[in-house]
């Protein structure tokens, strides 16, 4: 593993949002149906891209479209 890799995390966003408890259940309330109750939001950060993407594929297939993932560098990295 390179050394910048090392310092890279991987976050699912929803609706432009970090997905968190609140989001979750916002986002369900707003989809109009309880097809989506029950469910939790999965893990919130990721330390590879592949877990993240794997991440997204356990979620409901409603939802799989519209959460995006996102990369976070610490600022000094992005010099």
């Amino acid at each position: 593993m390179k050394e910048k890799e090392k310092n890279e995390v991987f976050a699912l966003h929803l609706n432009g949002k970090l997905i968190s408890q609140n989001v979750w259940k916002d986002f369900s309330k707003n989809y109009g149906s309880n097809e989506l109750q029950g469910w939790k939001p999965p893990k919130r950060l990721y330390y590879k891209l592949g877990h993240a993407k794997n991440g997204i594929r356990h979620l409901p297939k409603q939802i799989q479209n519209k959460v995006e993932i996102v990369k976070y560098v610490p600022e000094g990295e992005n010099k």
